[in-house]
C-alpha cells in the first residue's frame, strides 16, 4: 500500500511580516524519517497540535480533510480539501484514521457514524446551539400522529356547528313562512284617490309600520296631484287603475270605457309611474263586456271581499272591528283614501289586529 503523506510545517517558509497580497515562498518539501516520501509542508487545522501524532493504523490510512493553503496570507485564504484516503482494514462509517477538517465536519461525522452503528444520537455537541435550532426541528413522529386527530376532530366539530346553526336558521324561516301561510295573506286596497290629506296620511302609516298596499286611483286625481302617485309608487306601492272620471262603465258603450281606462293609464305614465296592469270598475259595477273591453287593453279586472263601508264615514273603531272580523285568508280589502274621513285613523288598529293573528300584508 501507498504510504501517506505526513504534513509538517517548516518555519523557515514562512515570513509573519509578509505584507496582504505579497508573493510568499512556495512549500518546501521534506522527508519524514519514517516514510522517505516528500510531503508538501502545511499549516495545522482548527489548533490541532503539532506535529499530528496518529496511531499506527491511521499513518496509513490518511488524512480527511486537510486543507492545503497555496497562499499563505493574513487576510485571504484558499482553501483546499485533500483526498480521502481509507485503510483497507476499516469498516465504512468508522471514526478511526479520519481527521475532520472543522469541528463542525467532525460532530457531523460523529452523527452518521453512530446513526449506522444504531447507537442512541449524540446530543452534547448540540446542546450550545438546541435553542437555536427548536424552532427549526421538524415535529416527530409521534407528535405528527397525535396532532393529526386533534386537528380532524377540530375540523369536524367545526362543520357539525355550522351545520347546526344553519339548520336552525331554515327551521326559523320555514316556521315564520307556514305561520304566514296557515293565516294567510291579505291585500289592503284603497280607491278614489289621490287626495291631499287623507292620501298623504294613509302612506304615513303604511310607512311607518312597513305594510306594502294598492293603489286605485281617480285619473282626474292622479292628474291633480302626481307627486302623490310617485310617492306612492316609490314607496313600493302599487298604483293601478279606477277609470277617469270614476264613471259606472256599465254604462257607457265600448269606446266610452277604452277612453276612460286609455286617459287613466296616460295619467299614471306621465306621473313616471309604469303602465297599469289591474282595474277596478267603480261602485263594483261590472259585467262580462266590462271585463272583456279591460282584458283588451292588457287590463286584468279586480274586485274585492271585504269592504267595512268606509266610505259612509263611520268611527274609525267600527271601520277597525268589521275589517278584523271580515277577513279570512287572500282576503281583498276594499277602503278609501279619496272619500273616507276616517280610514286613515282607523288603518293602525286593522294592521295591529291583523297581525295579532298572524296575518302578512301584500300588494297585488
Amino acid at each position: 500500500m501507498r504510504p501517506s503523506r505526513q504534513l509538517r510545517r517548516n518555519p523557515e517558509s514562512l515570513s509573519e511580516k509578509a505584507s496582504c497580497g505579497s508573493r510568499l515562498p512556495q512549500p518546501t518539501l521534506e522527508k519524514d524519517p519514517q516514510h522517505p516520501t516528500l510531503v508538501p509542508c502545511a499549516r495545522p487545522i482548527m489548533g490541532a497540535s503539532w506535529p499530528p501524532s496518529f496511531p499506527p493504523s491511521s499513518v496509513h490510512a490518511g488524512v480527511k480533510g486537510i486543507r492545503m493553503r497555496s497562499v499563505l496570507t493574513p487576510s485571504r485564504t484558499r482553501v483546499n480539501k485533500g483526498p480521502k484516503v481509507v485503510h483497507p482494514g476499516m469498516r465504512r462509517g468508522s471514526l478511526q484514521g479520519t481527521m475532520p477538517s472543522s469541528r463542525c465536519e467532525g460532530r457531523r461525522t460523529r452523527m452518521r457514524g453512530q446513526r449506522r452503528a444504531g447507537q442512541p444520537r449524540d446530543t452534547g455537541a448540540l446542546a450550545p446551539n438546541l435553542s437555536a435550532l427548536v424552532g427549526r426541528v421538524p415535529p416527530s413522529r409521534a407528535q405528527r400522529c397525535c396532532g393529526a386527530p386533534l386537528v380532524l376532530a377540530a375540523t369536524v366539530g367545526l362543520v357539525l356547528l355550522l351545520a347546526f346553526v344553519a339548520v336552525m336558521l331554515l327551521q326559523g324561516g320555514s316556521a315564520r313562512a307556514q305561520t304566514q301561510s296557515t293565516a294567510g295573506i291579505v291585500r289592503l286596497t284603497f280607491d278614489d284617490g289621490p287626495v291631499r290629506p287623507n292620501t298623504r296620511r294613509v302612506l304615513d302609516v303604511l310607512r311607518k309600520r312597513g305594510v306594502k298596499a294598492t293603489f286605485f286611483v281617480v285619473g282626474q286625481q292622479a292628474r291633480r296631484y302626481p307627486s302623490l302617485v310617485r310617492r306612492a309608487y316609490s314607496e313600493g306601492h302599487s298604483v293601478q287603475n279606477h277609470t277617469y272620471t270614476h264613471a259606472d262603465l256599465t254604462t257607457l258603450t265600448n269606446a266610452g270605457i277604452k277612453r276612460e281606462l286609455r286617459a287613466t293609464n296616460r295619467t299614471i305614465k306621465e306621473a313616471g309611474v309604469p303602465r297599469p296592469y289591474r282595474f277596478r270598475p267603480p261602485y263594483g259595477a261590472t259585467s262580462a263586456r266590462v271585463r272583456s273591453v279591460g282584458a283588451s287593453l292588457g287590463l286584468t279586472q279586480t274586485l274585492w271581499s271585504v269592504d267595512p263601508r268606509d266610505w259612509e264615514n263611520p268611527p274609525a273603531s267600527v271601520i277597525c272591528r268589521r275589517v278584523v272580523n271580515s277577513v279570512r285568508p287572500r282576503s281583498v280589502v276594499l277602503l278609501h283614501d279619496g272619500t273616507g274621513a276616517n280610514t286613515a285613523e282607523a288603518l293602525p288598529c286593522i294592521i295591529r289586529e291583523l297581525r295579532a293573528r298572524g296575518y302578512g300584508f301584500r300588494k297585488l
